[in-house]
């Protein structure tokens, strides 16, 4: 048993969960797998009642699903009988497959990649910020190659003293420098 395969069905993007529906219940599939993380849509309020959220599962890698069968597939029956399902991924006219241990890593890398964008767009949201006494090089403008420092902040525009008085520009034409 722990050396079946995994094949890689082609669906329709936004479609997995309904292939997957399909598969265990007409085809005898023994598991399905798709990469998915949880979004929350929001329902218009209805009434006087307050917006609601649902949870919703979105696929990470729109289209594919992979399916591991109790026996020998009829791959061919499947993507016929199946309207959510239009092929199989294949290299020449052999069957991609993949191995178990493949699809365990695949199925922890949700949680890692979530890790890895929510640093990602911390670091860039603090490169972003300016505070009073910040040093920052002007990167474009009437200012660019100059090095300022920060004296005030005003929601996405930035101040800085020049000999001439103050100036005013964009949090995004500054570059922070490391202190």
């Amino acid at each position: 048993m722990a050396g079946r395969l995994w094949h890689i069905a082609l669906t329709m993007s936004g479609a997995e969960a309904q292939a997957e529906t399909w598969l265990k219940a007409e085809a005898e599939a023994a598991d399905t797998f798709y990469p998915s993380e949880v979004h929350w849509k929001r329902l218009p309020k209805a009434g006087r009642n307050k917006p609601r959220k649902i949870p919703i599962l979105k696929a990470i890698v729109p289209g594919y699903l992979f399916v591991r069968f109790n026996r020998h597939p009829q791959t061919t029956r499947i993507k016929d009988d199946c309207k959510h399902i239009y092929g199989w991924l294949k290299v020449g006219e052999r069957p991609v497959v993949v191995t178990e241990g493949v699809l365990m890593h695949m199925a922890q890398m949700p949680a890692h990649l979530a890790d890895m964008v929510a640093e990602r767009r911390r670091l860039i949201e603090e490169a972003r910020t300016f505070h009073p006494g910040d040093t920052a090089r002007v990167t474009s403008g009437t200012f660019e190659g100059w090095e300022v420092t920060i004296s005030d902040t005003c929601g996405e525009m930035v101040i800085f003293d020049t000999p001439l008085g103050e100036a005013t520009v964009s949090r995004d034409l500054l570059e922070k420098r490391r202190a």
